[in-house]
């Protein structure tokens, strides 16, 4: 699983909407964080940053600013 498919499966399951903050917090309730191909020390941040820019550079992006 990737950054996006983490939060895409996170905000699906929680059902409402959620700053990037608050998706790795209730990625982890979820258990989803576990499943997450990443070995850094913030993932948190990453989220945060890939989930800007792909609302930046992609027009046809799932998420929303």
């Amino acid at each position: 699983m990737n950054f996006l498919e983490l939060a895409e499966n996170t905000i699906k399951k929680a059902g409402i909407p959620l700053t990037s903050n608050e998706v790795w917090e209730k990625a982890g309730e979820f258990g989803f964080d576990k499943q997450l191909k990443s070995t850094g020390k913030t993932p948190w941040a990453t989220l945060g940053a890939r989930l800007y820019v792909d609302i930046r550079d992609n027009k046809e992006t799932r998420f929303e600013a």
